[in-house]
């Protein structure tokens, strides 16, 4: 038997704000769900001792078992001669949500192995009590509150991009990464903003207005976490007309987003990249 989860290539938005229904100001992000996936395989093992998840050097996995067994109040001698192994195409530490479709993979096999129906409000809650964790547990953009575990609205919309992107070549921890980060006041407030205009463009299918918000998120984080070939890609995007470029705020890529429908233009801006002296990445969204 198994599971998968999907990653998902940085955000559209990431920042903090103090949002609608909010009291205080909150570490808030939009997803953008790809074609790159976690899957964790269920079987038995004669050979096993007891329930065994590989592989056995991530810490996050042997976690999240602990938590479900004990919020269960599951009893493990029931389950003797069991494997999970995680198995995942996704690059860790480069902000595509690797970790978390990790942890959203395994959580599906635990649900079925347990029996128990975990639903989609406890799976977040589960996952961010490990770490701060992209919404990946729906397919569909996602505006949520990463820190917190809490959902704050599903868009229909998601376009179908192919994603040419760049890797900085380091990995970032997402828990330090989220551990020290500041904003200014201004920056609160461009951010409540840019939040209201992304729920808009993405209500009313606003792909322009999409891309503008994004390319604007990924310039703003500059100051946290800095791209040196974001500029670039900036120009090159602007050069074609494209809609615009996204980065992993809590990673080390940024790619330039393109209609997969614009298979020339693709080509083109590929072409365009490999000028400068790089091999790109391809990502595509995952289709609505």
């Amino acid at each position: 038997m198994q599971f998968s989860a999907h990653g998902s290539f940085g955000e559209l938005l990431q920042g903090r704000a103090q949002l609608p229904n909010q009291t205080q100001p909150q570490d808030f992000l939009f997803t953008l769900p790809i074609q790159l996936y976690s899957t964790a395989k269920l079987e038995l093992n004669s050979n096993a001792q007891g329930l065994q998840i590989y592989p056995e050097d991530k810490p996050k996995l042997v976690k999240l078992l602990q938590l479900v067994i004990d919020h269960y109040l599951i009893d493990l001698s029931n389950n003797n001669n069991t494997t999970i192994g995680i198995k995942s195409d996704i690059p860790h530490g480069k902000g595509l949500a690797g970790s978390s479709a990790d942890l959203h993979a395994l959580l599906q096999a635990l649900s079925y192995l347990f029996k128990k129906s975990i639903t989609p409000v406890e799976a977040y809650n589960f996952l961010c009590q490990i770490e701060p964790s992209d919404a990946i547990i729906h397919r569909q953009i996602t505006a949520c509150l990463h820190k917190q575990g809490k959902v704050l609205k599903q868009y229909e919309f998601l376009p179908e991009l192919t994603i040419i992107a760049l890797d900085e070549g380091n990995e970032i921890d997402t828990l330090a990464y989220n551990s020290k980060l500041e904003f200014s006041r201004g920056e609160l407030e461009e951010y409540k903003k840019l939040f209201i205009e992304l729920d808009q463009a993405l209500t009313t299918k606003d792909l322009t207005q999409i891309g503008q918000i994004t390319t604007k998120s990924a310039l703003m984080n500059q100051q946290r976490n800095c791209k040196t070939q974001l500029e670039a890609l900036c120009q090159i995007a602007k050069k074609y007309k494209t809609l615009g470029v996204a980065t992993t705020h809590s990673g080390s890529m940024s790619g330039i987003l393109i209609l997969a429908e614009q298979t020339s233009k693709i080509q083109t801006v590929i072409d365009e990249v490999r000028e400068h002296g790089h091999e790109p990445l391809i990502f595509k969204t995952i289709s609505a």
